[in-house]
């Protein structure tokens, strides 16, 4: 860990930020490989099978728009590159 410190504290952020982004805590409290987690069962918070479902398509639809829009791209810049070439 000693020698990843900074890379840790990032990793840490960026993942903070992906779950608040896809509305999955409201970043008041996250522990990483800890003991400390606020408890809440309200029914706002309370996550069972079928909303875990959703929440994970929504996720994987996030990916697939990512994905689909990095590749567009990178091959808009390979032929841009042909064509230069």
């Amino acid at each position: 860990m000693k020698n990843n410190q900074s890379a840790i504290k990032k990793l840490c952020r960026e993942f903070t930020l992906m779950l608040r982004g896809f509305g999955l805590t409201d970043g008041q409290l996250v522990a990483i490989d800890g003991t400390k987690i606020k408890a809440n069962c309200s029914k706002k918070k309370h996550f069972n099978a079928t909303i875990i479902d959703k929440k994970l398509e929504h996720i994987n639809e996030k990916i697939d728009a990512y994905l689909h829009e990095f590749l567009t791209e990178d091959n808009r810049q390979k032929s841009r590159k042909s064509l230069k070439g």
